[in-house]
């Protein structure tokens, strides 16, 4: 009989490995690019002039997270801009609700009215991509 190595740990004090989060932080980074793309493109844009919107962002994976992560994570995607419409639609999509996706997608931008900015009816901005995205990144459980 050969040995490869030490039993793996049993019980309440195991090893647990942490989820792969490979994708997800692809998804982030990502997002965070297409808002920053989107800021470069309406700066360098002269005043008073439409900006063309490129493709539309990929459909990202919302199954894993928070509500409040998922609604972050598509207003980054989206260049830093939210359409509740299209948020309530992933959300049931996801299976992130369990109740009115509406009520649920509201209630989360009224509580966070400090990161998100309510330019009209149905749409909002992030007030700050860059500190959404930190906060995004940042593994659980740290704080800063």
């Amino acid at each position: 009989m050969s040995e490869s190595g030490p039993p793996p740990p049993r019980g309440p004090r195991a090893q647990v490995r942490p989820p792969d989060v490979s994708g997800l932080r692809r998804q982030i980074l990502l997002a965070v690019r297409a808002a920053v793309d989107a800021e470069l493109q309406a700066l360098a844009a002269p005043a008073g002039e439409a900006v063309p919107s490129g493709a539309p962002p990929a459909e990202p994976d919302l199954r894993g997270l928070t509500q409040l992560d998922a609604v972050r994570l598509l207003a980054l995607q989206s260049g830093g801009t939210l359409l509740s419409r299209e948020a309530v639609r992933l959300f049931r999509e996801a299976g992130l609700t369990r109740g009115t996706p509406s009520a649920v997608v509201y209630a989360l931008l009224r509580h966070n009215a400090r990161e998100f900015d309510r330019e009209a009816a149905g749409r909002y901005r992030l007030a700050s991509p860059a500190a959404t995205a930190a906060r995004l990144l940042r593994p659980k459980g740290a704080a800063f």
